[in-house]
């Protein structure tokens, strides 16, 4: 059902919203990636790799390294990761 209403899995949008998260932790200059990926509910680090990298296009120590030298944070067109919007 909430396929129909939004056009993706409850896995991707929940994936998504884990990801928005990460991508505020991983700012902080302490925020490492074992502890992000626990923190938005994933418990195997590669798998929180995978799944980030899925949805920005970089990895999550990339991405983290990015922020603190300027340079663009994605190698290729990122998902969209907004709020599900729901077409009625």
């Amino acid at each position: 059902m909430y396929r129909r209403e939004t056009g993706e899995s409850i896995v991707d949008a929940m994936n998504k919203h884990r990801i928005q998260i990460a991508k505020k932790l991983l700012k902080a200059p302490s925020g490492k990636v074992l502890e992000v990926a626990s923190a938005v509910g994933i418990d195997t680090p590669a798998y929180f790799t995978h799944v980030f990298t899925k949805y920005t296009g970089v990895s999550p120590k990339k991405y983290k390294a990015n922020l603190y030298q300027g340079e663009s944070l994605s190698r290729r067109q990122p998902v969209a990761l907004g709020p599900p919007s729901f077409n009625t």
